[in-house]
Order: structure tokens, then C-alpha cells, then sequence
């Protein structure tokens, strides 16, 4: 008659596997949930951020070498095709810069005069 209160006197009322069944695979439930949402989450935002940054590092990088340097070396390359050109119309013989003169008042006179 007391063979069911026996066996669980003699299972230590089942505090083990109860323990077991409620905490241990709760705390593994638990931590594979949370090794899961690591991997797949964390994991890849971090991953995300780090393309990101590559990402902007190399968008700066052409912004910086196609556009800012692009410029700076317009500039430079302009300014030594005008000194070649301005080289050979300053002669430092003044006849030379009286007809230079002369012609540009002509032309401005032109266009004042006659609208050209």
C-alpha cells in the first residue's frame, strides 16, 4: 500500500531531475538562445559595422584623390600652361608691350563703339 510513497522517498521526491528538468535545461535553453542571437545578430552587426567603415574609408579616399587632389592638380597644371604662355608674351621689349596694349584698347573700343 505504500509502495508509491516508497519510490518517491527513494527518488528523493524527484528534486534531481526536477531540478534538472526546470534549471539545468532552462539555463541550456537559455544559453543556446543566447549563443544563437551572438552568432547571428551581434556577430553580424559588428561585421556590419566594420564593411561600413571600409566602405567609407574607401568612398573618402576616392572623394579625396579624384576630387580634392584632382583639383589642386588643375590648378597647378593651369598655372604652369599660363606661365608658359604669359613667358612668351613678356619679352621685356617695349615696342612689344605697346602693340600688346595698343590692340587690346582697339578691341575694347571695338565692342564699346559697335557692340561686337
Amino acid at each position: 500500500a505504500l509502495k508509491g510513497l516508497y519510490t518517491l522517498v527513494y527518488n528523493k521526491f524527484y528534486v534531481d531531475e526536477i531540478y534538472n528538468a526546470v534549471f539545468v535545461k532552462g539555463m541550456m535553453l537559455i544559453k543556446d538562445i543566447c549563443r544563437w542571437f551572438d552568432i547571428h545578430i551581434i556577430d553580424r552587426l559588428v561585421n556590419l559595422t566594420g564593411e561600413a567603415g571600409i566602405l567609407t574609408a574607401d568612398t573618402s579616399g576616392l572623394i579625396d584623390h579624384a576630387g580634392v587632389d584632382g583639383a589642386i592638380n588643375l590648378t597647378a597644371t593651369s598655372t604652369l600652361k599660363a606661365g608658359d604662355i604669359l613667358r612668351r608674351i613678356q619679352t621685356g621689349i617695349l615696342p612689344g608691350y605697346l602693340v600688346f596694349a595698343g590692340s587690346v584698347l582697339l578691341i575694347f573700343l571695338l565692342f564699346v563703339l559697335f557692340g561686337l
